[in-house]
Order: structure tokens, then C-alpha cells, then sequence
């Protein structure tokens, strides 16, 4: 494939340790998180949940769902590579109106909320790693794993055991434990000399504190508090996703011939925001006419989960490294 990429340099003298540029990735990829917090004051002044649930939905989460097209249905390269594994929307769909038929709608939708947390953690160790791969950062791997995956999922953790009236003070002390040999670790590399991943670290500072705030939030309304929860830290999951597909798709799509779906609907914001609201919108349209509809809508929401842990493995995809800036054609 001829790949005449948009923002990927073309020499291997660029060093930057940001994926974008300093600008683009404090905005998009870090800054971001401050429309989360920003959401949890507003719904703390009083701002309608269902309202910001709706726009939450509609423009934000729902379309970066179904932005996962963009980087398989409509790739001829990822069709033949990922092959049977794109029907895994079928057996998906199905999930949530059995679920309904046998009466456990109820766990069916805890546990949408469950993955759906493991799914945002995951992404948020998917850009500590691209950070990591971008400033050739090969250290301390399972400790930036574990603190990120650890400490994001321990209020969520928190929350549901605060609902049951369970103490929560062993997973507080757990938390406490991580942060702690994290910032050690990071005091003695400083201390030694030894260079910090700055824009990881940041990473870091913006998304654990959010899971904290929103916990505190949330608790106040007890089980109902979960939609609070997810929303909040949705908010800044699907902004950092929407602009990593199209910085992924501008640069790997650049060329018409390898990939004209693709390469139409990423050049243009315009087309792109039109394609990704106009399918969600079809797939909430069908999901409000029963609740087993509803339920079945959820599958493509899973499709996306599997998806999406299988199509951005630079290890595994030369061209995935180069539209990335992660290496050059």
C-alpha cells in the first residue's frame, strides 16, 4: 500500500516523545480529562444526568464506538487480516436478549458496566504504552501496567462494594500501596538522572484522581451512580479515542486507492462526525423499540471491545507503528 501520510515524518530524526505534538496531545489526549471533571461540577450544580447522558451518548460515546468501522469493515488489509473474527458481532448481538429472555437483564447490564470500565482502563494502558514506545521507554513495565490498571479500577471496585455496605478499606489501603511504589520508583529515577516519560506521567495525574472525584459523586446516589460513573469516564475515553482514529486514519489512509471508505471518511472531519453520529444514531434507533433490542444493541458495543484489543498491536503492524510516528515507511 502507497502511504503518503499526513503527520508522519519523513526522516527518523524526529525524537519527539509526544504522539501528535506537545499541543495537540495536551489537548486531546491529557487535557481531556478536564471535560470529565468539569462534567462531575456540573452535575454536582445541578445539571440534569439525563441530559448529559443524552449528548454524552449521541455525540461522544455511541459514535466512537461505531468509529471502529472506519479501522476494519472499511480496511481491506484489516478484512483479510482479522478475517473471521469481524463475525463476532452476530454471537454479540445475541448476548443481551437471552440475557433478558432468562431474567437476568439486571446482572446482564452490572456486568455492560463492568467491561465497559476494564475496556476505558485498558485504553488508558494502551497510551501508556504508545508513550512508552514513543520515547523508547522499555522500563518498569508491570509496575505502569498494574498502577494504571490497579488504581483506575480500584474505585470502581470501591463503589459497588460501598453499595453493599462492604468496607472498602483493604482496596484503599491497596491503592495507597501502588501509588506509593510508583511515585518511589519515580523519585529515584529522578534522583539518578535517569529521564522521565513526561507525557506518560501525566497520563498518570489526569486519569487516577478522575476515577476518585467521580467516586465521591457517585456514591451519593447509590446503585444508581454507576451511569454517573461510566459517563464521567467515558467522556474523556471516547475524546482521546476520536482523535487518535483520525490521526491513525489520516496518515495510513492518505492514499485513495488502498482504501477509499476509509480514506473518505477520515480526511474530512466533517464526513467522519457525520458517518460515526449517522451509524450510532441507526443503532440507538433500532435499540428503542424493546427493551430486547436495547439489550442486543450492547453487542456492538462488545464487538467494539474485541476489536479494538486486536487492531492497534504496533508489535504485530508495521504500517499501524509508521501512521502512529512510531517508525517511518
Amino acid at each position: 500500500m502507497s502511504i503518503t501520510p499526513l503527520d508522519v515524518p519523513t526522516t527518523i530524526t524526529e525524537r519527539s516523545p509526544w504522539l501528535i505534538s506537545y499541543g495537540q496531545d495536551l489537548i486531546w489526549f491529557i487535557g481531556s480529562s478536564l471535560v470529565s471533571y468539569l462534567a462531575v461540577v456540573a452535575l454536582e450544580l445541578g445539571i440534569p444526568a439525563p441530559l448529559l447522558f443524552f449528548f454524552w451518548t449521541f455525540l461522544l460515546d455511541g459514535p466512537h464506538v461505531v468509529a471502529t468501522v472506519t479501522r476494519t469493515y472499511m480496511d481491506d488489509r484489516e478484512r483479510g487480516r482479522l478475517g473471521v473474527l469481524l463475525w463476532v458481532v452476530v454471537p454479540a448481538v445475541l448476548i443481551g436478549p437471552i440475557s433478558v429472555e432468562i431474567g437476568f437483564e439486571q446482572w446482564f447490564f452490572l456486568a455492560v458496566l463492568g467491561w465497559q470500565a476494564w475496556h476505558v482502563a485498558k485504553q488508558h494502558f494502551g497510551f501508556v504504552m504508545l508513550y512508552k514506545a514513543k520515547s523508547q521507554d522499555k522500563a518498569d513495565f508491570l509496575l505502569d501496567k498494574w498502577t494504571l490498571l490497579g488504581c483506575y479500577m480500584i474505585p470502581s471496585i470501591c463503589f459497588w462494594l460501598s453499595t453493599e455496605g462492604v468496607p472498602i478499606r483493604y482496596m484503599v489501603a491497596l491503592y495507597f500501596a501502588l501509588i506509593t511504589i510508583f511515585m518511589v520508583r519515580q523519585m529515584c529515577k529522578y534522583f539518578n538522572s535517569q529521564i522521565l516519560n513526561v507525557p506518560k506521567l501525566l497520563l498518570f495525574v489526569c486519569v487516577l484522581p478522575l476515577q476518585w472525584v467521580v467516586f465521591v459523586h457517585a456514591t451519593t446516589f447509590g446503585i444508581d451512580g454507576a451511569i454517573r460513573m461510566a459517563m464521567v469516564a467515558g467522556i474523556f475515553h471516547s475524546l482521546q479515542y476520536h482523535r487518535l482514529i483520525l490521526f491513525h486514519n489520516r496518515n495510513r489512509y492518505a492514499g485513495l486507492d488502498a482504501a477509499p471508505l476509509a480514506a473518505f471518511f477520515s480526511q474530512s472531519i466533517f464526513a467522519y462526525l457525520c458517518l460515526v453520529i449517522g451509524l450510532y444514531g441507526l443503532v440507538a434507533y433500532v435499540g428503542s423499540f424493546s427493551l430486547y433490542l436495547q439489550a442486543a444493541t450492547w453487542g456492538v458495543a462488545f464487538s467494539h471491545y474485541i476489536l479494538d484489543s486486536r487492531i492497534w498491536r504496533i508489535r504485530e503492524d508495521r504500517e499501524l507503528a509508521t501512521a502512529l510516528r512510531l517508525a517511518v515507511a
